[in-house]
């Protein structure tokens, strides 16, 4: 008997298609992200930017930034997705990052530790499948951050 004309023939095919229509699913490749510092970047001095796979947005989007410098990894315990990815950034300057997304990844966050941030404007987040393949262009100024999805 042929294997596809075995029981365990069937299931090994059906497992390999499953594998394979899996793979190509997540197969939009890394994100190529740019962090560029303005020439007015935190009041002309560097600034650390952040990189965060995330399984949800929720804490990340509620944290002011006074809490969440005070230690990052702890108020994002519950809700990272392998090691972030910092840079320090300097007036006029551009780092370039790969990200590859984690499995589990389900949100790309990115935080700017400025000294005196806009409450609402030194973090963005975004969902995995939106910028899964894209080039990210995060532009850091004095006081906060812009994204640029292209």
């Amino acid at each position: 008997m042929g294997l596809l004309g075995s029981r365990r023939g069937i299931q090994i095919i059906a497992g390999s298609t499953a594998v394979l229509l899996l793979t190509a699913v997540g197969c939009k490749g890394p994100i190529e992200l740019t962090l560029s510092g303005q020439q007015d970047l935190n009041g002309g001095n560097s600034a650390t930017d952040v990189v965060y796979q995330l399984t949800s947005n929720a804490t990340f989007l509620r944290t002011p930034a006074d809490v969440f410098w005070v230690n990052d990894d702890q108020v994002l315990a519950g809700e990272l997705v392998g090691a972030k990815q910092t840079v320090v950034l300097f007036p006029g300057e551009s780092e370039e990052v790969e990200v590859k997304l984690n499995r589990g990844s389900r949100f790309l966050g990115v935080a700017a530790n400025l000294r005196n941030p806009d409450p609402q404007h030194w973090k963005a987040v975004y969902a995995a499948d939106e910028v899964k393949g894209k080039r990210m262009s995060v532009s850091v100024g004095h006081d906060r951050l812009f994204v640029q999805l292209n």
